[in-house]
């Protein structure tokens, strides 16, 4: 019998909010503190609580912070989809974080970023969805603006950008292998990262 999917639901922290505010979240609510590393440079710091009646339940929340960006999340996951919406809910309503259509109407509409803040965008936006892409969980759809962002991005004038929507494009398409075809459409046209468009055309006749 196979095992039931790891449903995910990941916020990204605003800038103000501090850690302070979800530990003493997690001690209001009950959570049991599971894992704590303090990592350094670039690798993530981590910090897990247990939810539910008993350590076995197997729904948590984890904060990760990436170092070398900056950029911040609280994810809740389990089996029980209706209890990870509901602790999405509860960690909405009692921490500041940036809302997902935020992040988007920024990368779509600002033709004034500076490429610094597109590279950040993008990485605040896969952020929503990177532990997705590490469990067997449902997926959303892909969403019309998700390939919108790709393509706008890996036609960007800046290298690091280009480099940057390359890199969260082939990180997505664990869960939406569509990400790729924006990349792939830049065939012939891509020349400072025509080698990654053609390992993302390798990778796709797979």
């Amino acid at each position: 019998m196979s095992a039931s999917p790891i449903h995910t639901r990941s916020l990204v922290l605003a800038h103000e909010a501090a850690v302070e505010e979800l530990h003493g979240l997690a001690s209001a609510q009950g959570w049991r503190p599971a894992h704590a590393i303090r990592a350094g440079f670039t690798e993530k710091t981590r910090l897990d609580w247990d939810v539910g009646h008993d350590a076995e339940s197997g729904t948590t929340v984890g904060y990760r912070e990436e170092h070398y960006s900056g950029i911040r999340t609280v994810t809740a996951a389990g089996a029980d989809e209706r209890q990870v919406e509901h602790l999405a809910a509860v960690l909405a309503a009692n921490l500041p974080t940036v809302p997902e259509t935020a992040v988007l109407d920024r990368l779509l509409d600002d033709t004034e970023a500076t490429p610094l803040a597109a590279v950040r965008g993008i990485r605040e936006w896969a952020a929503f969805h990177y532990a997705a892409g590490l469990t067997d969980s449902v997926s959303v759809p892909f969403d019309p603006r998700y390939r919108r962002v790709i393509e706008r991005h890996v036609a960007h004038p800046n290298r690091q950008v280009r480099l940057t929507a390359m890199l969260v494009a082939d990180q997505l398409a664990r869960i939406w292998p569509e990400s790729r075809e924006p990349v792939i459409a830049r065939k012939g046209v891509e020349v400072e990262l025509d080698h990654l468009v053609d390992a993302f055309i390798e990778e796709a006749a797979k």
